[in-house]
């Protein structure tokens, strides 16, 4: 419905803030880590939101990054995980580390955070990794431009490329996230010379020498 507020900051309280907005104030749920590094109250703040629609409850769920907001909405879509529950697991893991569990299938680390278990941290790997490699790789793309990134370099297969645009959109340098894919595809040249791993295989390991 709303896709952020940019406006007045006017009041923050210990899980929430209200922003000023043509004289209206918005009541927008925030995470704690978020909540902390806003600006000071009276002062300008942009906040992209959620609105969670519920028989009897209409809230808006906030948050400072937009790759925030994006790894929460596909969290809610994971069966037995709402709104709060989602806020709570990336305020514990962060980003790049929620999104490095599940790229490496890590249900451990995942199953760390608040009132998670390890089965519903299985169902959001299952549910979320397809998605979330999805959501990087486009994300890369975008961001980089295809000669900075050697997508067009004949010395790198296609898998590779994206496993590099992949690495960059979780905020690695190039230089970082070719080496390690250049390693990873080494690993799996050592096993199998004849071996053509896909993005999803070079990935994994080439988050393992970052």
């Amino acid at each position: 419905m709303y896709a952020y507020f940019n406006g007045d900051l006017t009041d923050i309280q210990k899980d929430s803030i209200i922003i000023e907005v043509s004289g209206i104030g918005y009541n927008i749920f925030m995470m704690p880590s978020d909540i902390s590094a806003l600006p000071l109250i009276g002062e300008k703040v942009k906040v992209f939101t959620y609105t969670c629609v519920k028989e009897d409850e209409l809230s808006l769920y906030g948050f400072l990054e937009k790759n925030e907001l994006d790894i929460f909405k596909m969290l809610i879509s994971v069966s037995g995980i709402g709104p709060k529950g989602a806020m709570s697991i990336i305020s514990f893991m962060g980003v790049n580390d929620l999104t490095r569990a599940i790229l490496l299938s890590d249900g451990k680390a995942i199953s760390k955070a608040p009132g998670i278990g390890a089965k519903t941290a299985e169902r959001i790997i299952i549910d979320l990794k397809d998605k979330v490699g999805k959501s990087f790789e486009d994300s890369g793309e975008a961001a980089v431009s295809p000669a900075t990134t050697g997508r067009n370099n004949s010395a790198l297969s296609p898998d590779e490329n994206d496993a590099i645009l992949a690495l960059t959109a979780l905020g690695y340098s190039e230089k970082s996230a070719r080496s390690a894919v250049t390693s990873a595809v080494a690993d799996e040249k050592k096993k199998d010379p004849d071996a053509k791993p896909d993005t999803d295989t070079i990935l994994k390991k080439a988050l393992f020498y970052l």
